[in-house]
């Protein structure tokens, strides 16, 4: 549903699937926090904080009591952040950040405005919280310049909650991550709309080109879907996300799944960065919310999220204990073998840097996962792990620098022995 904020009236009700969204935004934005302020010798952080598509700042919960929208908690977990490192430690610790709440609703600015003047953070309007009337692809220019004009290092974060899947165009997200240091988008994308709706029409290409689809990208993607397959609609969706990943030249990049109770429609949080780090942060909170958390197919498409037909996990993967051993397994299997590729292409080896970005994205697995199941590959001899200076990894931790290659000699027991492949 799309919701509505009238000044003088009360907020509308608040959806399973967006209560969902909403924990996302405050576990990883807690996450991020976390990860960006280790350094003892810390003592500040600029951050760039925009919400494309801000609403009223408030809802009406299903118990009939008012919770909070986006703006606000983006503004409390900042709050309570900066006052938890500055209960640790000593010296005095400031988060400097600058919020951008943008709408196209007139009525939806004026509603959150009276939210924020009945807060803790009424002195920060018009000064470090800005709330602007406006379509996000219309004054994001404007936005952009203020923030790489500023001086030193800042971060930023976008939350891009639109409705559709063209209100947000990947062109801007592709700015965004290009211009802006630091930068991590975390966008709303309508794939079930898109699917169902797919056509090799004038129309829909008129439609779809915020999405930089092609007449050739509709031709082959309604193939796919017409196909007679039950998992063509899970082939069309791993193939959008690569051509999102693709045209935002984002190396680093996971869906989040939300299905919306009331219309049955998925669409995606599509979580994109140019960092590992950034990540990995996302990859663990998929696992620290198990029961919002669903994976389709195995190294294609991830969908990560919550699905409002089911009280509990309900798909084959669930996050849990056996969802972890399955993911290792599959990595034990697979990843010789990209490795081995890769290395071919690249002088005989690959940095684990470009090779966690060749397949983070294709796999919910985080970085220690990852690690682990390395371990046990080096262990049995199937690849060899050299640090920087030359020599042979040592311990279980690997550095982003080191190389992954093909070993000299490989293990007398591995199915990568040639002794035991088939003639």
């Amino acid at each position: 549903m799309k919701y509505f904020w009238i000044p003088g009236r009360e907020p509308p009700p608040l959806e399973p699937h967006s209560e969902a969204k909403h924990e996302l935004f405050r576990a990883y934005l807690n996450a991020y926090l976390n990860r960006l302020t280790l350094r003892p010798e810390q003592d500040s952080l600029r951050l760039t904080i925009v919400d494309g598509f801000c609403g009223g700042g408030s809802y009406r919960g299903a118990d009939g009591n008012i919770t909070i929208g986006s703006p606000m908690i983006l503004l409390q977990e900042i709050a309570a952040a900066e006052a938890a490192l500055n209960a640790q430690r000593r010296k005095d610790f400031k988060i400097d950040a600058d919020f951008y709440f943008i709408d196209a609703c007139r009525e939806h600015c004026a509603f959150l405005r009276e939210e924020i003047l009945k807060s803790p953070f009424a002195s920060l309007l018009d000064n470090k919280i800005r709330i602007i009337v406006g379509a996000f692809k219309d004054v994001y220019e404007n936005i952009s310049r203020e923030i790489t004009s500023r001086r030193g290092k800042h971060r930023c974060l976008l939350f891009l909650d639109q409705y559709g899947y063209s209100d947000a165009p990947l062109s801007i997200i592709r700015d965004v991550l290009k211009s802006v240091h630091g930068s991590e988008v975390i966008l709303t994308f309508a794939v079930d709309a898109l699917i169902n709706y797919i056509s090799d029409t004038d129309r829909f290409e008129k439609a779809v080109r915020p999405v930089e689809l092609t007449r050739e990208n509709i031709v082959e993607l309604k193939r796919l879907w017409e196909s007679s397959e039950s998992s063509s609609r899970y082939v069309v969706q791993n193939a959008l996300f690569k051509h999102i990943k693709r045209v935002t030249d984002a190396p680093y990049s996971s869906p989040f799944f939300v299905r919306s109770q009331s219309s049955k429609r998925s669409y995606w949080l599509v979580h994109l960065s140019k960092h590992h780090t950034a990540r990995d942060v996302m990859g663990e909170i998929h696992w620290r919310i198990q029961n919002s958390s669903l994976h389709y197919g195995r190294e294609g498409l991830i969908s990560l999220g919550f699905d409002g037909a089911f009280q509990e996990p309900a798909l084959p993967f669930e996050f849990d204990v056996d969802a972890k051993r399955r993911s290792i397994e599959r990595i034990l299997f697979e990843a010789p073998r990209q490795i081995y590729s890769a290395a071919e292409s690249s002088e005989g080896s690959i940095r684990y840097e470009d090779f966690y970005a060749n397949v983070c994205s294709y796999t919910p697995a985080t970085r220690s996962m990852i690690d682990d199941a390395l371990n046990i590959i080096r262990t049995e001899g199937d690849i060899k792990v050299v640090s920087l200076d030359g020599s042979l990894r040592r311990g279980s931790k690997f550095d982003w620098n080191d190389r992954l290659m093909r070993p000299d000699r490989p293990g007398l027991f591995t199915i990568w022995n040639p002794l035991h492949r088939a003639p």
